[in-house]
């Protein structure tokens, strides 16, 4: 529950100079990166060359959203 509080707190701070679509972009993004490996180092889940190439893409496209402008002045 601590680590929750601190994650939304520290998502709260960079809301304050990022926009909400690029900020919820890294969130989600990197979440759903992080669980994925997590998943496979710890509780051995599946892992293939397809799940690694949509782990590159996550990553890939939070990093087009940010060299594309996705952060910039309105």
């Amino acid at each position: 529950m601590a680590g929750y509080g601190v994650a939304f707190w520290l998502m709260g701070q960079a809301l304050r100079s990022l926009p909400i679509g690029y900020t919820y972009a890294v969130w989600s993004g990197v979440g759903t990166a992080l669980v994925a490996v997590i998943g496979w180092v710890y509780f051995r889940d599946a892992f293939s060359w397809t799940a690694l190439a949509g782990i590159a893409l996550i990553v890939g496209g939070v990093a087009l959203l940010n060299l594309g402008g996705g952060h910039g002045s309105h």
